[in-house]
């Protein structure tokens, strides 16, 4: 889900494959989170044919619990960690790139309108295509729209990181991972947190542990001691949660209760792959490639109509012949399959539409663009 503007921050020389190749574990992270999501939430648009697992409660099948750990693992932090990791480097922001990335949203989620309506004769709920007509403005895919917000505004916050001495900078970011870190994975939503001001928070441990951490930074060793105690601590908690749920009332419904993008755990086991991913001094075209249908790949799979329509009955489909016997299995394989159907579906779009689409988006760019710099000058005289 990188911006084609981040891309532009580094040169073709820079893209080193270990980064990519953690793009793509996180995509496959992702979209399991995803299919977790539906077989323990539903939906209230269709009937289903599968059980749905309520998987706050506490359990003593192996399998609940390892869906339980599977509903967050982290996918979208690896993302954005990823990319922080580089526009800490970058001095401007592309709006034209922006534009680009706002239209291939936009005609992504109209294309799988048509295709949905015209399968479904038109039964489509009224409200989904609403959302699917202005997929941003709705927040259809969050990420995207959070990580446009933040692309817009990395620059200033880059102004203000490189302004702090160390001592400063460390004390702003132990503050902010307090507030919207620690609290929020304690207890959630206080001090007005949200997606984009958690981002932040992570931003600036990323720039700290970058900028004056060489020793930690450069060892594959201290990245992978990272992902060990994030993940093994993630793993632990809920485990532990589930098993205290199985003996105290007031906690049986309490499992996903740390499956949080606040988790610090997650957000370390991250910053390690990280670690590990940068040190990793290879260069595969295929990887790369691959990591560059990820915005394509994310938008399709995770479309509204995919996930309330398409998700769901394929779902019902694999529950019907084989039920839950081996359903963390199942849904592992089941992530891989989508992973591969929605790759091939993006390099066909890639190859066949990008550039028409491309080309419509920048017309539109510069129309508006020039539309603005004409009103501009009677803005600035406005006493």
């Amino acid at each position: 889900m990188e911006a084609r503007g981040e891309r532009t921050a580094r040169s073709a020389k820079e893209r080193l494959s270990g980064v990519e190749l953690l793009k793509i574990l996180a995509m496959l992270i992702i979209i399991t989170s995803h299919i977790v999501q539906t077989i323990s939430t539903g939906n209230g648009y269709i009937e289903q044919n599968f059980d749905v697992l309520d998987l706050n409660a506490a359990s003593s099948n192996i399998q609940y619990l390892a869906l339980s750990v599977m509903r967050m693992g982290g996918g979208s932090i690896i993302f954005f960690v990823c990319s922080a990791w580089f526009l800490l480097d970058s001095k401007q922001v592309k709006a034209d790139k922006v534009f680009r990335m706002l239209t291939e949203v936009w005609f992504a989620s109209v294309a799988i309108l048509i295709i949905v309506y015209a399968v479904r004769d038109g039964s489509i709920a009224p409200k989904l295509i609403k959302r699917s007509l202005f997929p941003t403005f709705y927040n259809n895919n969050w990420y995207v729209t959070c990580y446009i917000l933040f692309y817009l505004m990395h620059t200033q916050l880059n102004k203000v990181i490189y302004s702090l001495s160390q001592p400063a900078l460390l004390k702003s970011t132990l503050l902010l991972a307090f507030l919207y870190i620690f609290v929020n994975y304690i207890d959630a939503e206080h001090f007005f947190t949200t997606s984009l001001t958690l981002w932040v928070a992570i931003y600036f441990c990323v720039a700290y542990i970058k900028l004056y951490m060489p020793r930690v930074t450069a060892s594959r060793k201290a990245g992978a001691a990272f992902v060990l105690v994030g993940y093994g601590g993630h793993c632990a908690i809920i485990a532990l949660t589930n098993y205290l749920g199985l003996h105290i009332p007031s906690l049986s419904s309490k499992v996903l209760h740390w499956s949080s993008l606040c988790s610090p755990f997650l957000i370390l086991a991250a910053i390690g792959l990280c670690i590990i991913a940068v040190s990793l001094k290879f260069k595969s075209r295929a990887v790369n490639t691959i990591s560059g249908l990820s915005l394509l790949i994310y938008i399709i799979h995770e479309n509204p109509l995919m996930g309330t329509y398409v998700r769901p009955y394929i779902i019902g489909i694999i529950y019907e012949k084989v039920g839950y016997t081996h359903v963390a299995l199942w849904v592992l394989a089941l992530a891989a399959v989508i992973f591969l159907c929605t790759a091939a579906v993006s390099m066909l779009y890639k190859v066949c539409l990008q550039k028409f689409v491309y080309k419509i988006s920048d017309k539109i760019y510069s129309l508006l663009r020039g539309i603005y710099g004409k009103i501009e000058p009677f803005l600035l005289r406005i006493k």
